[in-house]
């Protein structure tokens, strides 16, 4: 990229630059529009100076609990002002907010409570780095951005450093706003013993945008059907991580037997367009 006179010794201090970060959007707009309206629920009004004020003492009274940097507020509430409040309450004291969706069921709420983890992707270079993607200079940019390698690999890092890879970030699926880890279902799937190959996809939704959908090859000989499959999986997984639809066939693997899930996720857009 060229450069001009204007690329050097002009850098970005604490004196020509702040950040806008959703805390100091609220608190610039309380001062700018004090007056004008910042929220709307059914017969509630707030003006930004309200609403301000509300989330200041909530982290105020989160602070005389004890919550501090670092630590992890969990909140399970519909999308009131309340909640609406602690997006940027609980940021405020440097903690995490962690909202629970009202969809799950107990099992995966008890699951979410004990295991607060952040999930990231992993990146990591190195002299073993590949040289990038042979003529595909945009597919090399975008895996080298920030002089990391980006794996697509989603994981959890342990107390012990152990670090416990959950997904490929392209395979996640988005269920009404909830993840779902496409190795969890494929993992209760392979429990099954007719179950020889399992592959979870998202397929198109027009309620929950996308829900799970798993292809399934059999072992030689076996038999089972859809309905079996899915109980499978209930008696295993909340109930919004239960593939909606299972498909039965052959799967589509490269020559080294990996299984191309992104065949699977163009027939699925395929069919749901034809429908």
């Amino acid at each position: 990229m060229p450069t001009t006179a204007y690329d050097h010794g002009l850098d970005r201090n604490s004196a020509n630059h702040t950040a806008l970060s959703p805390i100091s959007f609220l608190k610039r707009s309380a001062c700018v529009y004090p007056g004008r309206e910042s929220l709307i629920h059914g017969d509630t009004r707030f003006t930004w100076a309200q609403t301000y004020a509300r989330c200041r003492r909530l982290a105020s009274a989160l602070a005389r609990r004890g919550v501090g940097v670092g630590d992890t507020v969990a909140a399970m509430r519909p999308n009131t002002p309340p909640m609406f409040e602690a997006h940027f309450g609980v940021p405020m004291l440097g903690a995490v907010l962690n909202t629970l969706n009202t969809r799950l069921d107990a099992e995966a709420l008890a699951f979410i409570l004990d295991h607060g983890e952040t999930m990231g992707e992993i990146f990591f270079r190195g002299n073993l780095v590949m040289k990038g993607y042979l003529k595909n200079p945009q597919a090399t940019a975008e895996a080298f951005a920030g002089g990391w390698f980006h794996t697509g690999d989603l994981a959890v890092l342990h107390p012990d450093g152990y670090v416990k890879i959950k997904d490929r970030s392209k395979d996640v699926i988005i269920s009404g706003g909830e993840s779902i880890s496409s190795l969890e279902v494929e993992e209760v799937l392979y429990r099954h013993p007719a179950v020889m190959v399992a592959a979870v996809v998202a397929k198109p939704d027009d309620k929950w945008g996308e829900v799970p959908c798993a292809y399934v090859e059999l072992c030689i000989g076996a038999s089972v059907t859809e309905a079996e499959i899915i109980e499978h999986c209930r008696a295993q997984l909340a109930r919004f991580k239960v593939p909606k639809q299972v498909l039965f066939g052959t799967l589509p693997k490269t020559s080294t037997g990996k299984i191309q899930k992104f065949v699977l996720r163009e027939q699925l857009r395929s069919a749901s367009a034809m429908e």
